[in-house]
């Protein structure tokens, strides 16, 4: 007899979003929430360290690399460097689609990056993959 995969608890599990568009948050906030994760938005690097500095560690950090002020890569390097920043997944979100984009990814501390326009099914694999994990930190700046 077959089992059924038993449905993934995400009800204890907290992403961070961080994207300067509140079109963007609000997608991000409906699809992460609608998967039964708790999403906690941010709408510029300066206050996603805010809330790293705030909080116990997150489970995942979906991050978009065109911001005002601070970008993506510079706020993913300010994360790593931070104590609750270390080990929590980060998955950019860009526009772009280039071995160049996804190596300045990797060299700020991303583990992983999704092209925009973000489908929920994307996102939430990725979430679901990267969310169960710690990862070791190596390459950022």
């Amino acid at each position: 007899m077959t089992q059924l995969a038993q449905p993934l608890d995400r009800s204890s599990k907290i992403i961070l979003g961080i994207d300067d568009s509140r079109e963007m948050q609000k997608l991000l906030q409906a699809l992460v929430c609608h998967a039964g994760y708790v999403y906690v938005g941010a709408g510029s690097g300066e206050s996603a360290l805010a809330e790293i500095t705030a909080r116990n560690p997150f489970d995942a950090i979906l991050l978009d690399v065109e911001m005002p002020g601070m970008d993506g890569f510079a706020t993913c390097a300010r994360i790593r460097k931070h104590p609750n920043g270390k080990t929590v997944p980060v998955i950019f979100l860009t526009f772009h689609n280039t071995v160049t984009d996804f190596e300045k990814c990797k060299a700020a501390g991303g583990n992983d990056f999704i092209v925009k326009p973000v489908t929920g099914k994307t996102l939430i694999e990725r979430l679901d993959r990267w969310s169960s994990q710690l990862i070791e930190v190596s390459g950022a700046s």
